[in-house]
Order: C-alpha cells, then sequence, then structure tokens
C-alpha cells in the first residue's frame, strides 16, 4: 500500500505543472490571439515597406509574341501610270505606235495590296525606370514611419497583455491567500466548539454559548466553500488571459512578499512615460504620417519624369520564308524619356492638400490630449500605489494586534472569564486584518502592474 501510494506521488509531482510569474507571461506572450494578430501587422507592414521601395526601382519584363494570319484582308492603293499614248479604247500602248494614237497625262490605276504577312513573331525586353515622382519618394518614406507606427502598435498590446496576467497571477494569489485565511478559522473554529462543549458539559458555559461556537463553524464553512469557488475561476480565467486549456494539476508559485517600498518620485515617472509609452510614440508617428500624406497630394502639382526601353527582336514573313532561328530575326531596339506634367484638374488636388492638412493638425491636437490623460492616469496610479503601502504599513499592525487580542480572547473565554461574543469579536477581527492586510498587498501589486504599463516597462524588460 505505501509503494503504491508513492507511485501516486511522483506521478502527481511528474504531471503537475508549476508556474511562476515570468513563465506565465512567456506562455501568455506566444498564445495570445491579440499578441499574434500583431505580429502579422508587423509582417504586413515590412511587406508594405518593401512594396513601397519597388515603385522607385526599375521595372524589367521580358516577352515572347507569336501571330499566325489565316486571312489578311487587303488594303486598296492606287499606283501611278507615268505618261504614254493610249488607243482608242483608253489603254496603253507603246511609243513606237501608230502615231494617230493620242498621248496622255498621268493615270492611276488602283490595286488591292495585302497588309500583313503570314507568320510573324517578336520576343525582347522592356524596362521602365521612375526618374522623378514625388509620390514615390512620399510613399518610400511614408513606409518607413508606418513601420514604427506598427511596432508600437505591437508593443502596446505587449504592455495591455502583460498588465492583464500579471492582474489575472495575483487574483489567483489573492484567492489562494483568502482560502487560506478562511481555513485556518474554520480550524480555530472547530478548536473553539470543542472546547466550549468540555465547558458546557462541566457548567460552566449555558447552551447558548455552545450554540454560537457551532453557528460560527457552519459560517466558517460557507466562507472556505465560497473562497474555494473564487479560486477555482480565478485559476481559470489566468488559464484562459494565458491561453493554457488544461487546468488540473495546475499550480501557481508566487506570493506578495515582493514589495518596494522605495518608489521613484512622480516627475521621474513621468519622464519615463513621456519617452516610452507607446500610445504617444504612436501618435507622434502617425502625425509624421500625415506629413507626408501632405507631401503626396502636394507631389501633384509636379511632373513625373520616367525613362522606358525596349529591345526587340522580330520577324514578319510569309509561311514560305518564315524559320524558328535566331539570326532571321531582326532588331528593333527604343529609347523614350516620358514627361508628365498636371495642369488642372478641378481644384481636386487643392482639396485633397487641404484635407490632409486638417488631419494632421487633428492628430496634433490629439496627441496633446492623449499626453494629459496619460500624465493623470499616472497621478492616480502614483497616489494609489502610496494609499495601498500605507494600508500595508497599518495592515501588519493591526494584524499583529488582532493574533494578540484573538489569543488574549481565547484564553479568557477558557478560564470562563469572557463570554462566547467577546471572542467570537476576536475572530471576526482576525480574519478582518488578515484580508485587509492581504487585500492591501493586492492593491498594491495591482497598482505595480498599471505603473509598468503606464510607463512602458513591461517591453523595455522583454527586449
Amino acid at each position: 500500500m505505501n509503494r503504491l501510494y508513492l507511485i501516486i506521488f511522483f506521478i502527481n509531482f511528474i504531471l503537475s505543472n508549476e508556474y511562476n510569474l515570468d513563465s506565465l507571461i512567456k506562455i501568455g506572450l506566444e498564445n495570445s490571439p491579440s499578441i499574434n494578430l500583431a505580429v502579422e501587422e508587423l509582417k504586413k507592414a515590412r511587406a508594405n515597406s518593401i512594396e513601397a521601395r519597388s515603385t522607385a526601382l526599375p521595372k524589367v519584363q521580358i516577352f515572347t509574341s507569336g501571330t499566325k494570319n489565316f486571312n489578311i484582308a487587303g488594303q486598296p492603293i492606287s499606283f501611278p501610270i507615268f505618261p504614254g499614248l493610249l488607243d482608242q479604247f483608253g489603254n496603253p500602248v507603246s511609243n513606237d505606235s501608230l502615231s494617230y494614237f493620242q498621248a496622255t497625262g498621268l493615270i492611276m490605276s488602283e490595286i488591292d495590296l495585302p497588309m500583313g504577312t503570314d507568320y510573324s513573331g517578336v520576343f525582347g525586353i522592356n524596362f521602365n525606370q521612375t526618374l522623378f515622382d514625388g509620390r514615390v519618394f512620399a510613399a518610400i518614406r511614408a513606409s518607413k514611419i508606418y513601420d514604427t507606427y506598427t511596432e508600437e502598435s505591437y508593443n502596446e498590446i505587449v504592455e495591455k497583455v502583460i498588465e492583464n496576467i500579471k492582474i489575472s497571477f495575483y487574483s489567483v494569489l489573492l484567492t489562494k491567500k483568502v482560502f487560506k485565511v478562511f481555513k485556518k478559522s474554520l480550524e480555530r473554529a472547530k478548536s473553539n466548539f470543542k472546547n466550549t462543549e468540555l465547558l458546557f458539559e462541566s457548567g460552566n458555559v449555558n447552551e447558548l454559548e455552545l450554540i454560537r461556537a457551532e453557528s460560527l463553524v457552519k459560517d466558517q464553512e460557507t466562507f472556505l466553500k465560497n473562497a474555494e469557488k473564487n479560486k477555482i475561476l480565478a485559476l481559470e480565467q489566468l488559464c484562459l488571459v494565458i491561453g493554457i486549456k488544461n487546468v488540473d494539476n495546475l499550480n501557481i508559485i508566487g506570493s506578495f512578499k515582493e514589495i518596494n517600498f522605495n518608489i521613484l518620485s512622480l516627475e521621474n515617472y513621468e519622464k519615463k512615460l513621456l519617452k516610452n509609452q507607446s500610445q504617444i510614440r504612436q501618435l507622434e508617428a502617425s502625425y509624421l504620417l500625415s506629413k507626408e500624406n501632405i507631401k503626396t497630394y502636394l507631389s501633384e502639382f509636379y511632373p513625373s519624369i520616367s525613362l522606358s526601353g525596349a529591345i526587340h527582336k522580330i520577324q514578319s514573313k510569309n509561311k514560305e520564308d518564315f524559320k524558328f532561328e535566331f539570326e532571321h530575326f531582326q532588331d528593333n531596339t527604343s529609347l523614350s524619356i516620358n514627361l508628365s506634367l498636371p495642369i488642372f484638374d478641378g481644384f481636386g488636388s487643392k482639396a485633397r492638400v487641404m484635407k490632409a492638412k486638417a488631419d494632421a493638425k487633428k492628430i496634433k491636437y490629439q496627441s496633446e490630449d492623449l499626453k494629459n490623460n496619460l500624465l493623470l492616469e499616472l497621478k492616480s496610479i502614483y497616489l494609489n500605489l502610496n494609499e495601498s503601502m500605507e494600508k500595508i504599513y497599518a495592515g501588519e499592525t493591526k494584524l499583529e494586534l488582532a493574533k494578540k487580542g484573538y489569543s488574549i480572547a481565547s484564553d479568557l473565554f477558557k478560564n470562563g472569564m469572557t463570554t462566547q461574543l467577546d471572542l467570537l469579536g476576536a475572530e471576526i477581527n482576525l480574519n478582518q486584518a488578515e484580508l485587509n492586510l492581504i487585500q492591501a498587498k493586492f492593491e498594491y501589486q495591482i497598482e505595480m502592474a498599471k505603473l509598468s504599463r503606464s510607463i512602458g516597462e513591461n517591453t523595455e524588460r522583454i527586449k
């Protein structure tokens, strides 16, 4: 039997999965759908950048074509007959004919001439190179800015995902701590009930005290069941956030002991926020994009210049003369410079420039508004963080006093020097002190998670 228990223990040990906060963050970043979506957006931005640069590179095409004409239409063409002699019927005759033939001037004779050949073939290379086009260069600059915009969008999502993982992680720790508090409280209530039974049997307390002691046990059992339910739900919520489906044998490792009371000043955090906050850098990139958009529309007033050329080999002959041999194809090479200068487009370009300038101003105002809101949020987080630290200081003192008070009340009750109500009050004070301290530490960790997201600290650490 002992061997069986040992085997079961080792199996549970092997199958159990232990995770701390760092490992949960790593798993969450790998499994988060929003992160995966942001990664695809990064790939898309890089592809757009390549596409934009390609517009400034030469376009080269190799082509070939062959044609077989089954019916060739004739084109009526009039050919001149030079001055000569005509007989009485109007037909030309030679000069050595009889003298009575009449002399004539130029005569036009119409003939149907086929325009084409039975076979034709051509192959070669075409190329086109943009020499100057304001829209092309603006698109290249905009693509680089869009890369930055997309990267900051990715960083923003990472910050939010890590914040949610931290909140879910500490929620699990909170429910585990609360469960332990009520479990200890239930053990104390059961021990107190046994002592009350002994005192009742010896006649030192009345039946009302016994009923109160038993009611306290039932209350603590109810609280413990509710705490267990919250612990299960918090664990499932954490698994949902990080993308783990199997909740069984999942062991979360961590504590509320890691508390740093030496935090920086609000001014230092504000500097970090303005430097690292991805939302601010997103809007800065968006503003630069709007400026490039203005340049794009302004370029519609400028000329565009391109160079194009062709190197062809052509053969066009009838069936008996057409040969599939390289030397039978003739060279046909050309080079041209194309200039396009806009004159008038109905004021459409001017209207587009006006709209682009208005959009740029809107983004600038949005950026200022965002900075103010983020700084206000940071100040709220900072004040809440200081408040939670003060609660921790006070909570630790209250917990020591509550433990001392419960110990005194328990000893007095055992000696019949106080009532069950006094002991119940001491038990409630002890439970409340433990829960308040745990809640204060939980609030501290939550505010620290918000602070890390606010100043862009999460992405700086994982880079």
